[in-house]
């Protein structure tokens, strides 16, 4: 949302029923500017503005493509015929949650060359904030991102542990306030090198429990019921990747990359400390850009140096992202059990993992299509 170098996909406020536009993806970022450009001109002054998105796609790596979102209908179809391969894309309400609802993707999106390689950050000693008072310094912001980085994996960060684990096991509970009263549901994401699977129980509220398998050879599958019905493979990619932990878990998998490599996180400045629950945390400020979008602020636990807290002010409004109840699931490691995503104060999500698995045993069997065995 600031600027083309770092574009921020708060994608969870998309179960209001927005409809958006996507392009096919593009393995270059120049190739993908080219039809970004393409489609910019086609909008000319409409208010609608397209943004260049980044995702991981598992056997392929970093893929590039264009969205343009808050659509209703009519507008969808007009803006996809302006290029080809643009295809319209209608999330599902919170109600329905079946796996061809769009979960929500806390998703830090960098579109940037990728950084050089920097020594790894010295362990930074940073003073207790219970022992400063008011009229004593603040420790400088660039010092507790240094120690950050470190605590979430260090410059290679956590997120590419993730990705380059040959199998990856992801259980988690999704808790979403809709209009019809509380759902909830248990989710269990797995990965075995291009094959995926999603799992997903419903145990409180309306909707309908399924499970959705794509094929080593990307050919895919959706079980409700016992019933089973072939799915386009590309869609079904898409749409199971947003359930992986690289999705869910973006911004503290992807922290150490951000800060190295995203201006915003540059311009914080220490703003003080405060009390929560039995933490302390060290909080810093963010600069706005002129129309008031951006990165407002983000508190780090004095003693682990984990993210706490995070807030965004997007077009539809301030995101906070919080996280708690750190645990390490592997060398260097660490990623937060809880999460709770609120707009303007109010809930929008809760995420509880039950557990996050690299490189265990996963069948093969758990991948096949229908009527394979």
């Amino acid at each position: 949302m600031v600027g083309i170098g770092w574009l921020v996909g708060l994608v969870g406020l998309a179960w209001a029923g927005d409809i958006s536009v996507e392009s096919d993806t593009f393995a270059s970022r120049e190739e993908a500017m080219a039809q970004f450009s393409a489609v910019q001109d086609s909008l000319g002054q409409a208010p609608e503005r397209p943004r260049l998105v980044r995702r991981y796609y598992a056997g392929e790596g970093w893929r590039f493509l264009i969205v343009v979102e808050g659509l209703d209908d009519p507008r969808a179809e007009e803006i996809a015929s302006l290029a080809g391969g643009m295809s319209i894309i209608r999330p599902a309400t919170p109600d329905a949650a079946a796996p061809d609802a769009v979960p929500p993707e806390p998703a830090i999106v960098v579109v940037t060359p990728e950084p050089e390689p920097e020594p790894e950050p010295e362990p930074e000693v940073l003073p207790d904030p219970r022992e400063l008072v008011a009229s004593e310094r603040l420790p400088e912001a660039g010092r507790l991102l240094k120690a950050a980085v470190k605590a979430h994996g260090g410059t290679d960060g956590a997120g590419n542990r993730v990705k380059g684990a040959q199998t990856v096991r992801f259980s988690y509970d999704r808790v979403v306030p809709s209009s019809s009263g509380t759902l909830v549901a248990g989710h269990e994401f797995l990965r075995r090198g291009d094959a995926l699977r999603l799992d997903v129980d419903i145990r409180e509220g309306e909707g309908v429990s399924s499970v959705t398998t794509l094929t080593a050879d990307q050919r895919g599958y959706l079980s409700v019921d016992g019933a089973v019905t072939e799915r386009d493979g590309l869609r079904t990619l898409e749409m199971l990747e947003r359930f992986s932990p690289e999705a869910l878990l973006s911004i503290p998998l992807g922290l150490p990359e951000d800060v190295e490599s995203a201006a915003e996180w540059r311009d914080l400045q220490t703003v003080g400390r405060e009390s929560s629950g039995e933490q302390e945390l060290w909080v810093l400020e963010g600069t706005l850009s002129e129309d008031g979008l951006g990165l407002r602020e983000a508190a780090f636990d004095a003693e682990g140096k984990h993210l706490v807290r995070v807030s965004w002010v997007a077009e539809k409004g301030e995101v906070t992202f919080t996280y708690s109840d750190y645990r390490a699931v592997g060398v260097d490691l660490v990623v937060p059990f809880a999460t709770r995503i609120e707009q303007d104060g109010s809930l929008v999500e809760e995420i509880r993992v039950a557990a996050l698995e690299l490189d265990g045993e996963l069948a093969a069997g758990l991948f096949v299509g229908a009527g394979e065995e």
